[in-house]
């Protein structure tokens, strides 16, 4: 029995009122799949309902694939009949399988650094999911630095995806851009550091490296200054 038909299986048993109210995983008389309802996102637009990744998994093999639809409440039978919530019946109006973005959000960790000099306090903040790319906000504690950090490749980034240097970045690097328009920054990240400048994150363990590969309007592919951030453990 495929995807479809187990959820579909599944409405003809137990009903939508017993979906929405169970909190249990089911599994579908006569497959091997488990819905479960209860972890998805349910809501109502006029006589639809929107269910937003529905987690159907194998009860053998443990694999669990997510699934969005959209069910259409139309009635059945002559209009004469219409006045009881059996002379109506659901269909599947929308069906498709969900997809989460492969990216690698580990690759940097959101929380409070620290420079080399014990002075200066960087939060990075996020992420956000936009599009198939996470956003990170890297700002200055006490001074006025912020980037904006989205990962993925160079190429097609949205802030600088366009630049003819895009091409020509290295993959071990996050990109960002500098959007800070008062210039009142701390250490080694200084007034050099200007709006719209390329800024490039990596990280190696609890440390976090931030380099500029830009001066004025011209990019570059190696860093021309650059900070070390250590992670500030939970005190």
């Amino acid at each position: 029995m495929n995807h479809k038909k187990t959820i579909v299986a599944l409405f003809a048993t137990v009903g939508l009122i017993g979906l929405i109210t169970e909190i249990r995983a089911e599994v579908v008389t006569g497959s091997e799949k488990n819905v479960s309802f209860e972890a998805a996102n349910i809501t109502g637009s006029g006589r639809r309902v929107n269910i937003h990744r529905v987690p159907i998994t194998d009860v053998f093999t443990g694999k669990t694939d997510y699934y969005d639809l959209v069910l259409e409440y139309k009635p059945k039978g002559r209009k004469d009949q219409w006045e009881t919530p059996g002379d109506f019946k659901f269909r599947i109006a929308e069906w498709r399988k969900f997809q989460f973005p492969n990216i690698p959000v580990t690759q940097i960790v959101p929380g409070r650094y620290v420079d080399q000099t014990k002075r200066c306090i960087y939060n990075l903040e996020g992420p956000t999911l936009i599009q198939d790319r996470w956003l990170y906000t890297l700002k200055g504690e006490g001074n006025s630095f912020s980037a904006q950090i989205i990962s993925g490749p160079a190429v097609g980034h949205p802030d600088i995806g366009e630049r003819e240097i895009a091409a020509f970045l290295p993959s071990t690097y996050v990109w960002g851009m500098v959007i800070t328009e008062i210039y009142s920054y701390c250490g080694a990240i200084w007034n050099s550091w200007e709006h719209g400048n390329i800024v490039g994150l990596r990280r190696n363990g609890n440390n976090l490296s931030i380099g500029l590969f830009s001066d004025g309007e011209d990019d570059f592919t190696t860093p021309l200054a650059s900070d070390s951030l250590t992670l500030i453990e939970d005190e």
